[in-house]
């Protein structure tokens, strides 16, 4: 699979700064095989198969585009639940977990956009069964394909309880402060995760790919020292996105009402007169 990827292409000059976004994304989606078949041989797990794939792309002589190889990865396994060690993969929007709910689609909205400015969803669903709880919704930016700590959660929004029936709502989301990611981290290709989750459990995992650039040719081919966040443009790669489903119990059976005993029979003993 390395092998075929960079005989098709020439990574000097593909990751260079006049690489298209669309560009990059196939040639991470060509490396997206690898790193799940190399995080499913890892028995401890999903941990220390982030571990190991680092270090296993470090040692590689494309040691330089692991960051931007690393961020496929990332889509199918930051954050997973841990119980779960090969999670379902789909290239559908339509989605089904028990039957439940079914995610139609997912549309980007006002992209591509400056970076400093609100993301926008439009997300489709329907509930094919009543949900007492709330659905919950959440949009997290990777800061950093290297460090989770870098992670920032934009926005979570609670939907509930669902009849059954068809939904579709906007999700809206302040963007990532610019502040709390490394400088070099910034520029370049990165992951947006939309996920939603029922009474605790994560069910659905969006994935997208994000390019920020500048939008000045100027700036592209001399960048400043200190990146100009005002001139940097984000677009959301919506036409490419990686899809996760994880099993859950929707309606979990209630427990059973714990048995209450008898009291004890009383022993009547008849009066003789």
């Amino acid at each position: 699979m390395i092998a075929a990827a960079v005989s098709e292409e020439k990574p000097a000059e593909f990751f260079g700064r006049k690489a298209s976004s669309s560009g990059r994304a196939r040639l991470v989606s060509a490396y997206h095989e690898f790193a799940v078949a190399f995080k499913s041989s890892d028995s401890a797990g999903i941990t220390r198969g982030f571990t190991n794939f680092t270090a296993c792309l470090r040692r590689n002589p494309l040691h330089k585009l692991y960051q931007l190889i690393l961020v496929d990865y990332i889509i199918q396994n930051r954050s997973a639940p841990q119980f779960l060690k090969r999670p379902v993969l789909s290239c559908s929007l339509r989605l089904s977990c028990r039957g439940s709910v079914n995610v139609t689609n997912v549309t980007v909205l006002d992209n591509p956009q400056m970076f400093l400015n609100p993301l926008q969803f439009e997300i489709s669903y329907e509930c094919l069964t009543p949900l007492e709880e709330d659905l919950e919704w959440k949009l997290t930016y990777v800061g950093s394909a290297e460090d989770e700590k870098y992670d920032q959660v934009l926005d979570s929004v609670l939907v509930g309880p669902i009849s059954a029936g068809k939904y579709r709502f906007i999700f809206q989301a302040d963007p990532p402060n610019p502040d709390k990611i490394p400088e070099e981290d910034l520029i370049g290709v990165t992951v947006l995760l939309l996920t939603c989750s029922y009474m605790g459990q994560e069910f659905l995992r969006v994935g997208y790919y994000v390019s920020n650039d500048y939008t000045e040719e100027q700036l592209r081919e001399e960048p400043p020292a200190k990146v100009v966040i005002e001139k940097v443009q984000r677009n959301i790669l919506s036409e490419n996105p990686r899809v996760t489903k994880f099993p859950i119990v929707f309606n979990p059976a209630p427990a059973p009402a714990p048995e209450v005993p008898l009291p004890p029979l009383e022993s009547h003993v008849p009066l003789i007169p």
